[in-house]
């Protein structure tokens, strides 16, 4: 009987061991965090928080976890917040509950929480970074409020997955989709599994089940859908490769899947062919450019051979990045998403429009909300008919994780142009002697219109940092009044035309002189 105590006394220990060692420790949830499995944190530094819910550490880190996964984002808060209570807190905890806030549309919070941040952090790692996201909230706060009439439609499980689907592009017809999607394979060190295309023809009404878009695509490492040609025949993929990162590829379709694989030389991570396949629009950053990636155009010659690209210029790119690009059905307009012009808080999709007149490409102009958010948003595809595009986006009513959606474009035209204003007073410097500008609390902007619909007046107050006004507004006109302790008050008619929704940004600076 007592080899059974033993062998009952052993069994015991095994199972406890097990459930000790499936319910995680401490050790296994920081390996999870280091690698970037964030799910696999989570599930962990969630148990632990049961039996000490205020640890700063684990909430810390939990915390962090929500934020660089697509779980649910807006439960990344509630762990911040409790850190913050703790005395060990850092800086580093202001910054990243200011990006939850900032993520979830609650702006005023993430201000205040980023200029927190930046007093807290004696060395300033994040002072540039912190000041534009400061200013993206200011311009989220007013673009949200004209929300574009589109209506979301997720394209279900026969596209979708629990995994990440991203990147869609469709053919002009709208019969052909092809998109990444990280849904299969041996998962990475991160315990995320490698990213393939995927590809779904459009019949009878809807979106087959998508199909791998071929095994001379797909391999063992991460291919990423950046490209289709209008008429669903040709795809640009990205491909991780041990010599090369990034390598893009172009391949032909040959049946149901795209096969003939040919590197393109010289281009970059992205790109769109015209209409008749002679002219190509790439994201690249090549030397010489304006910093990070730009945009360039590369045209056909007599022998076949493609043209020595040419940048597309200051009017489309910044010192930031510039990618995916892909045209508008009649090749007018061309899409692409951005960093560097002013955003809801990290990528957003702006749209240039042709000029023919001048032969040129207008301002970008940011296509707005809820298109885009305050998270990044990278692509944007035009069925043929331009009522719908499709986009991948994380929402409440996804399958898990990002999604392709196609939405219903009610209208094209852009609902709004954004005005930056600062104001200055006479006889009064404008910085400080180490070169911070002067921000005045005094000041109050009032813009009002005639009109019915618009009659409500709004109150605008400056951004702390830069001082500049954030007025983002409707067609129509307008009275904007400025008024100032001891200065003129200052009264301006402002006319918004369909002109001015070509452009990027108006900024002007208004002087109050001293009564």
């Amino acid at each position: 009987m007592k080899w059974l105590e033993k062998w009952a006394v052993l069994l015991c220990s095994f199972f406890i061991c097990n459930i000790s060692f499936g319910q995680g420790t401490e050790k296994e949830a920081k390996e999870f965090y280091n690698k970037a499995n964030y799910p696999k944190a989570i599930e962990i530094y969630t148990r632990l928080l049961e039996k000490d819910s205020m640890n700063y550490g684990r909430n810390y880190k939990t915390g962090v976890s929500y934020l660089r996964s697509n779980i649910d984002k807006t439960k990344a808060i509630r762990y911040f917040e409790r850190a913050m209570l703790s005395y060990q807190r850092k800086p580093a905890v202001f910054y990243n509950l200011a990006r939850a806030y900032h993520l979830n549309n609650q702006f005023d919070k993430a201000i205040e929480m980023y200029n927190m941040y930046n007093v807290e952090d004696a060395f300033g790692k994040k002072r540039v970074e912190t000041e534009k996201l400061i200013e993206s909230c200011y311009y989220a706060r007013e673009l949200i409020k004209l929300p574009r009439p589109v209506k979301f439609i997720n394209l279900g499980p026969m596209v979708n997955s629990p995994f990440p689907d991203y990147h869609p592009h469709v053919s002009k017809d709208g019969t052909t989709l092809v998109y990444t999607s990280r849904r299969s394979g041996t998962p990475e060190a991160n315990g995320i599994y490698p990213a393939d295309v995927m590809s779904s023809q459009f019949v009878k009404e809807k979106f087959k089940k998508a199909q791998s878009a071929g095994s001379d695509i797909n391999s063992s490492q991460n291919e990423q859908a950046v490209g289709l040609s209008d008429d669903g025949n040709t795809v640009f993929i990205s491909r991780d490769e041990i010599k090369g990162v990034g390598n893009l590829y172009w391949f032909k379709r040959v049946k149901r899947d795209f096969e003939d694989g040919q590197i393109v030389p010289e281009i970059g991570t992205s790109a769109c062919l015209s209409e008749d396949g002679r002219t190509m629009y790439f994201a690249s950053n090549r030397p010489k450019g304006y910093g990070g990636l730009d945009l360039y155009i590369t045209r056909i010659l007599p022998d076949g051979k493609w043209g020595i690209p040419q940048n597309m210029g200051p009017n489309i790119n910044t010192s930031k990045d510039e990618d995916m690009p892909a045209l508008s059905t009649d090749g007018n307009k061309l899409y692409f998403s951005s960093n560097g012009y002013p955003s809801m808080g990290g990528f957003d999709i702006y749209y240039s429009a042709w000029d023919a007149d001048n032969s040129t490409w207008s301002l970008p102009h940011n296509i707005g909300y809820p298109i885009n958010t305050p998270d990044d948003n990278h692509n944007i595809t035009f069925s043929n008919d331009g009522k719908f595009s499709y986009v991948s986006a994380l929402r409440k009513e996804g399958l898990g994780d990002l999604d392709i959606y196609k939405i219903e474009m009610n209208t094209d035209r852009p609902m709004y142009s954004l005005l930056r204003v600062k104001v200055t007073h006479e006889g009064e410097p404008t910085e400080t002697a180490e070169g911070e500008p002067i921000i005045s609390a005094r000041d109050t902007i009032f813009v009002s219109s005639p009109e019915p619909k618009k009659s409500r007046p709004a109150m605008y107050l400056p951004n702390p940092n830069t001082g500049y006004y954030t007025i983002i507004l409707q067609p129509g006109r307008y009275v904007m009044e400025i008024s100032s302790k001891n200065f003129q008050k200052y009264n301006e008619v402002i006319f918004l035309s369909e002109y001015d929704y070509t452009m990027s940004i108006q900024e002007r600076e208004i002087v109050l002189r001293k009564l």
